[in-house]
């Protein structure tokens, strides 16, 4: 009876053995199968997080696809390291001075202020000279792609790490933006790449006002309307978007450099261009001003501080269906302090002569002609054509 016993005991000890490790098989095969999955799920959510990131879902979805990567030659790792996803930490002081303003004019607007797109360089400090230009595509002649190639072809190489060109797009139509995106690429690859050229697209939810937004025209402007309904003019539409355009594009350029020179897409100048500018933000500290212009005619041409560029951007904003900002910014600069008189501690070699300086700095070529000519005869408002005297 003992080996029937001892083999007994025998058995039932094997069988419990089997189910023993059967058990710490199926615990060890279930906490891989966890462990995998969390890492699957977690990658899962983190590739959700990001592509729910609205500026990230523009990027992937409309910007960054397939055969633009492999047009320009970049892998997707180095398209996305070109792309800006912070915004600059004064612009929530913008949000803030534009809510309490007028809190419904850009409804969300911490969220709506940050670009769907920003290609460029992060710097450690700001360079001395943004100049910022606005582009759409044109219904009829595209005029960017000389006025950039001018504007790179005078700038001396030793000043172009002291610049920034801000090229504003400011289509609401995604595929006129994709277009001028393949422009810029196609043209100025390098520049784009050493961050001498930056490409800013605004968030379509910073204008979200001006859907359902009245005319209010001034009397000059000859389409006087105080109805509630959406604004239909076509003229009053393009100027208050304008207004929009220029205070997103001032805002983000104010936070890039010590100076701003508002450009447009369709300017011809000359070579002397950047030494002038330069040579005036080399003396301002002798000879400072409120603004500088490079041409007489509208907005275009002018260059601020970047504190002032900063509030101007607010001013234009809140004021954007009240007149254009060739209007606009003569009013504002108006009510700017003249430097040397505000703060004559900053400026102690303009004081023998401070109240001689001139408010505005004019810079001329050799002649005592303007730098730069409007030279767009087809206007970025559909419809509209430039009497050629006016065009240059």
């Amino acid at each position: 009876m003992q080996p029937e016993v001892f083999g007994s005991i025998t058995t039932g000890r094997a069988c419990r053995r089997g189910i023993i490790q059967s058990f710490l098989f199926t615990i060890a095969a279930a906490v891989f199968l966890f462990v995998n999955m969390t890492d699957i799920l977690r990658s899962s959510a983190t590739q959700h997080h990001r592509m729910s990131d609205p500026r990230l879902k523009a990027f992937h979805e409309t910007f960054l696809t397939k055969a633009v990567i492999e047009k320009f030659g970049y892998s997707a790792a180095e398209w996305k390291s070109m792309i800006r996803l912070g915004v600059p930490h004064q612009i929530k002081s913008f949000c803030d001075a534009i809510a309490e303003a007028n809190h419904s004019l850009v409804p969300d607007c911490s969220s709506s202020i940050m670009p769907d797109l920003w290609i460029g360089k992060k710097r450690e400090s700001k360079v001395r000279l943004v100049v910022g230009l606005p582009t759409v595509l044109r219904p009829v002649k595209q005029y960017v792609k000389s006025t950039l190639k001018r504007l790179l072809r005078d700038l001396k190489p030793m000043d172009r790490n002291s610049t920034v060109i801000l090229v504003f797009l400011a289509d609401t139509d995604q595929t006129a933006t994709q277009q001028l995106l393949s422009l810029f690429f196609q043209n100025f690859q390098s520049e784009i790449e050493s961050g001498l050229i930056e490409l800013l697209v605004p968030n379509r939810r910073f204008y979200k006002i001006m859907e359902s937004e009245p005319c209010y025209g001034s009397i000059k402007d000859q389409a006087f309307r105080l109805d509630k309904t959406p604004c239909q003019d076509d003229y009053l539409r393009w100027r208050n978007k304008q207004n929009f355009d220029y205070s997103y594009l001032m805002a983000y350029g104010s936070q890039l450099g010590e100076f701003y020179l508002q450009m447009e897409d369709d300017m011809m100048c000359g070579s002397e261009l950047f030494p002038k500018v330069f040579g005036a933000i080399t003396s301002f500290s002798i000879r400072p001003f409120v603004f500088a212009e490079v041409t007489g005619r509208g907005f275009r041409g002018k260059m601020f501080r970047s504190n002032d560029t900063f509030h101007l951007s607010q001013y234009l904003l809140r004021r954007f269906d009240a007149m254009p900002c060739d209007w606009l910014y003569p009013i504002f600069a108006e009510n700017l302090p003249n430097p040397c008189e505000a703060d004559p501690e900053r400026y102690p070699q303009a004081q023998h002569d401070c109240g001689s300086h001139s408010r505005k700095l004019r810079l001329v070529d050799e002649k005592g002609r303007d730098l730069c000519h409007h030279r767009g005869r087809f206007s970025s408002l559909k419809g509209k054509v430039v009497p050629i005297h006016l065009a240059t």
